[in-house]
């Protein structure tokens, strides 16, 4: 499973004294709010000491994710080095993002995960995308949510909001819509301007994702996604979403 760690790092805010945080960008405009500095590198099966340093202020919270940059050989070649930078704005009440779930199509089709590593490899436990519907710029998803606390080794306890793994699914998600709207390439999260969550999903949870493709922007496309629990209610909802990609089918390939 670790494999997928060397692609990326979704950043996994915990709940602070139950309040429900909400992202956003900064009113500058300039800064960019939930922005992936470097993949994570693991160079090895050794587990990765991490740090996540929170300060706050005026603005909310700066939260900054750093590791140390290790050669194959172990030497620290760069102490700290940060990997995601985010502002948290954290709410003292009850919080819900606002958004609607359009009515898909009448078809779903089942997804599944490739089992190489040729490009990225996802292991079992962050495969909760489970069926794909698109229509023009919009797609529908079904992702089922695992337990909060899967992927979270020994940081135990009711403190985690979202499980990593769901929230990875809905990148994933929206690799495959931009894979379909231009075949065969491949993404990778790189920035998110604003990440709300809602309520806690339950494990097992079957929940639908709605994706609006706004766009292709550079070497990438920018989209905006909700999941919406069983009932309704929004699990969480990222405006500004942007994925970079790191292989796309050569022109002459893809038109013979």
């Amino acid at each position: 499973d670790g494999a997928a760690a060397r692609v990326e790092r979704p950043a996994e805010p915990k709940a602070l004294d139950e309040a429900q945080p909400t992202l956003r960008e900064d009113h500058q405009n300039t800064g960019q709010y939930a922005e992936k500095k470097k993949a994570t590198p693991f160079l090895s099966d050794d587990p990765l000491t991490a740090r996540l340093n929170v300060t706050g202020g005026s603005d909310g919270l700066q939260c900054e994710f750093t590791a140390d940059f290790k050669n194959r050989r172990g030497q620290v070649l760069k102490p700290n080095q940060p990997y995601l930078r985010c502002r948290a704005e954290v709410n003292r009440g009850p919080f819900s993002p606002e958004a609607v779930f359009p009515e898909p199509p009448d078809t779903w089709i089942n997804t599944w995960y490739p089992e190489d590593d040729k490009v990225i490899y996802h292991g079992p436990i962050f495969r909760t995308f489970r069926q794909f519907q698109m229509q023009e710029h919009d797609a529908w998803s079904q992702l089922i949510a695992p337990p909060a606390d899967e992927v979270t080794g020994e940081r135990n306890g009711d403190g985690w909001v979202i499980p990593t793994a769901l929230l990875d699914g809905c990148f994933f998600a929206s690799g495959v819509f931009l894979w379909c709207l231009i075949p065969g390439c491949v993404s990778i999260p790189a920035h998110i301007d604003c990440l709300s969550l809602g309520r806690s999903p339950r494990p097992g949870e079957t929940c639908k994702l709605h994706i609006h493709f706004r766009g292709r922007e550079g070497n990438g496309g920018i989209f905006d996604f909700a999941l919406f629990g069983d009932d309704g209610a929004v699990i969480l909802k990222v405006d500004g979403y942007e994925n970079v990609i790191v292989y796309e089918v050569p022109a002459h390939a893809s038109s013979s």
